[in-house]
């Protein structure tokens, strides 16, 4: 551990070197002044962590060194010291941004303490700067990521658009010779391009989404509109991804739920998110399950005001560390499918939810086979 610069400035070689014995006794590297005007020059050639000063000196006086120690270095601590000492003197020093004073005579304890407590306090802010640096850093590397991410969406969404709309193209002119004509290889190669290219929309979408979020620019646009229309709508949109991987889809609606006041369609996004998820940890032939129920049982006491609605599934669990984490942006649970996105979709449904007024939660018996189960909670306005 390196030790601490301490500069002594005082005019009487006797206290000079007695503080030189007893803070070198204390393990503390010691710097000598023997003038105000020299000790100016010591803090502006070394990395001083405390300063001691006389206040009474012939050249200038220790509240002037005070003044010049805290214009070079705003965070170095500085003790004053004086054999005639006032109220005055002392209130004087403290408003001018010393940390303590300490009388002549000295008592070597008392003094050995105020030392610790100052070089104490220098590197608490110290570390607070420091901390706050770093903070600010990490704020500026986050918009310099959104920014980035914002620019390459735009980059990539031109050229995307011209891919799938020249596909469009090609199927729309050539609508019954593909099945009629083509062979399998040239229809397994549009299908893959069709797949594909609706991919990568979905994921220039999910950027497009997340970086209005961090900016702030990110909207809901509530109105009244039926839960349960939205969900088995959301159910029959993806029949055919599921049915593909042989899973069973299904959604379970209570009667008691009509109308709610919300943004339809990031409602819709959230349970496609979840569902999404879902497909890509549940094995061929398990099952995912969309339930809306009313909310009860609030701890808050706010039976009735809420709607509850669930996506569980029969994939192979969630372990507790990744509980934790699931919904910080670009987290990925290791998975069969897990390369498939950008670890967006959680996170987004999470910011929806939140803007909502609601809460959204994931709970699963870990890594047993037993599934996982999302919830979130919505008002119903």
């Amino acid at each position: 551990m390196e030790k601490a610069k301490i500069l002594v400035i005082d005019d009487e070689k006797g206290i000079r070197d007695m503080l030189l014995f007893t803070l070198k006794q204390e393990g503390y590297e010691v710097i000598l002044a023997d003038s105000g005007t020299q000790g100016i020059e010591k803090i502006k050639e070394n990395d001083i962590d405390l300063i001691i000063t006389d206040i009474k000196m012939p050249d200038i006086e220790g509240t002037v060194v005070l003044e010049e120690a805290k214009k070079i270095k705003p965070d170095v601590e500085v003790i004053m010291a004086t054999g005639y000492v006032t109220v005055e003197t002392a209130v004087d020093s403290i408003k001018k941004g010393a940390y303590d004073y300490i009388s002549k005579p000295f008592n070597i304890d008392e003094m050995l303490i105020i030392v610790a407590k100052a070089l104490e306090h220098s590197r608490l802010k110290k570390t607070v700067v420091k901390d706050a640096e770093i903070i600010e850093r990490l704020r500026e590397l986050e918009i310099i990521k959104t920014e980035f991410l914002s620019n390459v969406v735009h980059e990539l969404r031109t050229p995307l658009m011209s891919i799938k709309n020249s596909l469009d193209l090609i199927i729309e002119e050539l609508e019954g010779k593909i099945d009629a004509s083509a062979s399998p290889s040239v229809k397994t190669l549009f299908a893959v391009s069709m797949r594909n290219a609706g991919r990568m929309g979905n994921l220039i979408k999910e950027i497009m989404d997340f970086s209005k979020m961090e900016s702030g620019t990110f909207e809901i646009k509530k109105k009244k509109f039926s839960l349960k229309q939205v969900i088995d709508d959301t159910v029959s949109e993806l029949k055919p991804i599921t049915d593909n991987k042989k899973l069973s889809l299904t959604a379970k609606i209570s009667n008691e739920i009509r109308e709610i006041d919300a943004d339809s369609d990031r409602i819709k996004q959230v349970i496609i998110n979840l569902i999404g998820n879902a497909v890509k940890f549940v094995p061929e032939g398990g099952q995912i399950k969309v339930e809306a129920l009313p909310y009860e049982n609030d701890p808050n006491g706010d039976d009735g005001k809420f709607v509850h609605i669930s996506v569980i599934d029969t994939g192979c669990g969630i372990s507790n560390e990744n509980l934790e984490k699931i919904f910080q942006k670009f987290y990925q649970v290791k998975g069969p499918q897990s390369s498939a996105g950008i670890g967006l979709g959680l996170s987004i449904a999470k910011n929806i939810v939140d803007a909502h007024g609601g809460k959204i939660w994931v709970e699963s018996e870990g890594m047993t086979g037993k599934g996982a189960k999302f919830s979130f909670t919505l008002p119903k306005g």
